[in-house]
């Protein structure tokens, strides 16, 4: 029962956090791009993922040894990193952008609704 009340109370206020994106754009215009990717509508298609989330670009920084030790240890394998800024999309894709099994993006909305 808490799950599905949960399911609708988020499922409601996503369009407040789309509309906070959208002010928030004022100040950095990047807050508005890939908004897709938030609403789980536009994310990488990989299979069976090491996922990473880290909000912001210094918690990227943080587990960029994470990633390379990964990245050693399981060659074959996707890593997904997702975060929640602007910068710090900025800042995985400066450090990753030359590796093929590493892909990224916003964290979707966590809603039964959106995600599959």
């Amino acid at each position: 029962m808490l799950l599905i009340v949960y399911n609708i109370f988020f499922t409601l206020l996503i369009p407040i956090l789309i509309i906070n994106l959208f002010r928030k754009s004022k100040k950095n215009q990047k807050y508005k791009h890939h908004v897709k990717e938030r609403l789980s509508l536009k994310i990488p298609n990989v299979k069976s993922p090491i996922w990473i989330h880290a909000v912001s670009v210094g918690e990227n920084i943080a587990i960029s040894p994470l990633v390379q030790s990964l990245t050693l240890e399981y060659p074959n394998d996707d890593i997904l990193i997702t975060m929640m800024t602007p910068t710090g999309r900025d800042e995985v894709k400066k450090l990753y952008k030359s590796n093929q099994n590493i892909y990224w993006s916003y964290l979707p909305y966590d809603s039964s609704l959106l995600l599959n």
